[in-house]
């Protein structure tokens, strides 16, 4: 996993800022990552979010006598964030058909 934060990464949701951003693997594509956010607005009522959203609150620098914290509320935002959404094979040739005949392009 990698994590990052940095100024004006908005939200691909709510295009609020976010707080963190996580590659992870993907669990269906092994050379693939997967980037889920952590954003003040869509994650306030999410159980796993919570302590991290708290942590920001209270420490918008991670430094060396907070680390140890973030990284295990980190761990525990990770380890229930819910896998990324399967894509069906009809829904993906479709996509394919799509992208050949130039439905991608844009204008």
């Amino acid at each position: 996993m990698t994590a990052f934060s940095r100024p004006g990464h908005c939200c691909p949701t709510c295009s609020s800022e976010t707080i963190l951003a996580a590659d992870r693997p993907h669990p269906r594509f092994p050379a693939t990552m997967y980037r889920s956010y952590l954003c003040p607005i869509c994650d306030r009522d999410d159980p796993a979010a919570s302590g991290l959203l708290a942590f920001f609150a209270v420490h918008p620098v991670i430094d060396s006598t907070t680390f140890d914290t973030f990284r295990v509320l980190a761990q525990e935002w990770l380890d229930r964030l819910p896998d990324p959404p399967l894509v069906s094979e009809q829904d993906f040739d479709a996509d394919v058909e799509a992208w050949r005949r130039g439905d991608f392009d844009g204008p």
